[in-house]
């Protein structure tokens, strides 16, 4: 089996079934088709005999099946498990080949031409082709509102095979990123898209290369793939079906993990501190695995004219103010840590060089009396989706208060603060963040090159660098740039690190292949039991 990034060997507990009572999800019956599926053998001394179904708990619902529309981590799953991509990410910054065995660059970085495997075949049987991936970017190029388009693709000009197994594909110019770019872009079947176009998603009849094969979708419920038993790759997993369950409501996905209807709960973000303790007792049956990611939650400062934030020593007051440990420790019950830079180590241009800013509020009161600061409102707002905003934000507030700011919070719906955001219409915002594939291109150039979030602040050597970045082809010489834009960007504090959040997530002992990676995504592709 592929080596995979964290290898999770775990104990199968019992029957897969139909979760009871899942919030939106109505109870499983006999016309469910997993109900009762996979009942595990006799078990003796501990050792259980696993079934051959797999049921995996999500937090939240799928959206859409289109591969090259996913935008959420459940959207992402069905594209893992039953397409490929042309290459595959480590989420560190590091690709090996897929569907593609070789790749090569222009001299200018324009052009990348791509060498295909000639084993590979469809679910319905016919032969994978380069017809198939000039399909796949034509599409990309014939609908820039695609989410894999619009985020991934602005750069793309064209696509042509020279023969069978030979891709070229065209940018308007150097493109860095495009190999994590090319790792979230699943290849699409021509002869299907030709004769069905978005029904074969829609009507939930596509076939892809991967070592899944599609079945359902029923809406708030479950997906259901099936093994590929002539899949093209060196793997070939333990089970016959897995079922993806969306189970909205945390207890009720425990309660389905601890009586053996799941086998794993992977919840987006991770399980909530909270809720890790109904998981006690289970201690000989289901592993809790923790993972320190790379979601990172930080402030952005509003700096434009006649914004308190635009003086540097009330950022500074602020960011001496607030205990991050305490903050950490007891708003997150230890699932969260102190970071530096929302560039963690999996991201390229991580460096230990990023500013450190203590908690010293007499260096915090230093700043703020030798600053503009006079007593002005300061309101610190953020969203509901962001975990633990209102008890963050309080907590920061009494901090600043304590040193001389008059400050309040607000926290509002995700739609409201991403009008916030874009208008400007801010003091202080709080968010989180996290960078795919450890890919921080989309931060720096959304967040702050383009300024999309309005903060009026420019600093014009970071965003020289930025610029330079993003078309430098040798990885080393980039992987320094962005070292020196961290420490610019940490210099310039418009944005400043709250905290960086742990995940846990439980799963039954013997299921492996589960990867969870530090940028918060996971990938089920290649599960299988021990």
């Amino acid at each position: 089996m592929k080596k995979r990034m964290i290898a999770l060997t775990l104990i199968l507990a019992l029957a897969v079934a139909g979760l009871v009572g899942c919030t939106n999800t109505p109870a499983a019956d006999t016309t469910d088709p997993s109900a009762n599926a996979g009942t595990q053998g006799s078990s003796s001394a501990g050792n259980p005999t696993a079934g051959k179904t797999l049921s995996i708990a999500l937090s939240e619902n799928l959206v859409t099946l289109d591969p090259l529309d996913a935008n959420n981590a459940p959207g992402y799953q069905p594209r893992n498990m039953c397409f490929d991509m042309l290459v595959e990410s480590d989420h560190e910054g590091n690709y090996t080949p897929c569907l593609a065995e070789s790749w090569t660059f222009s001299e200018d970085g324009t052009e990348i031409t791509f060498s295909l495997r000639k084993d590979v075949k469809w679910h319905d049987g016919t032969d994978f082709t380069s017809a198939d991936v000039v399909c796949t970017f034509q599409r990309l190029i014939d609908d820039p509102n695609l989410n894999i388009a619009s985020i991934y693709w602005s750069l793309l000009t064209g696509v042509e095979a020279s023969d069978d197994y030979t891709v070229t594909i065209q940018l308007s110019e150097p493109y860095a990123p495009v190999m994590n770019s090319l790792s979230v872009t699943a290849i699409i079947q021509k002869a299907q898209w030709e004769a069905e176009g978005e029904s074969a998603f829609n009507n939930q009849n596509f076939v892809g290369t991967g070592p899944w094969i599609f079945d359902e979708w029923i809406d708030g419920q479950y997906v259901h793939v099936t093994k590929n038993e002539n899949y093209w790759g060196d793997f070939d997993s333990y089970y016959d079906d897995v079922y993806l369950r969306f189970v909205l409501e945390a207890s009720t996905a425990i309660a389905g993990h601890l009586n053996g209807d799941v086998q794993a709960y992977i919840a987006s973000s991770g399980i909530a501190a909270d809720n890790l303790g109904l998981y006690e007792g289970s201690e000989d049956t289901i592993e809790m695995v923790n993972i320190n990611t790379g979601t990172v939650q930080y402030f952005g400062f509003q700096c434009g004219d006649g914004s308190v934030f635009q003086d540097k020593n009330v950022r500074l007051a602020f960011a001496h103010a607030i205990d991050r440990q305490s903050i950490a420790d007891y708003v997150f019950g230890g699932q969260a840590s102190i970071t530096d830079s929302f560039a963690v180590e999996s991201v390229i241009g991580y460096t230990e060089d990023a500013v450190h800013y203590d908690y010293d509020p007499e260096l915090a009161q230093e700043y703020l009396s030798k600053s503009s600061y006079n007593g002005e409102p300061v309101v610190l707002v953020s969203n509901t989706g962001t975990q633990k905003s209102q008890e963050s934000l309080l907590a920061v507030s009494d901090m600043l208060q304590a040193v001389g700011f008059n400050s309040s919070v607000e926290v509002v719906e995700t739609a409201t603060l991403t009008d916030l955001r874009a208008t400007g219409d801010y003091d202080v915002f709080l968010v989180a963040t996290m960078q795919e594939n450890g890919e921080p291109y989309k931060y720096f150039n959304m967040r702050v090159l383009n300024d999309a979030h309005h903060s009026d602040f420019v600093d014009e050597e970071l965003n020289a660098k930025i610029l330079a970045s993003n078309s430098e082809m040798d990885a080393d010489a980039r992987r320094e740039l962005l070292e020196e834009c961290v420490v610019l960007w940490s210099e310039d504090l418009v944005h400043f690190p709250l905290v960086r959040l742990s995940s846990t997530y439980a799963i039954t002992y013997g299921v492996e292949g589960i990867e969870l990676y530090q940028d918060g995504l996971f990938n089920f592709k290649y599960v299988t039991h021990e």
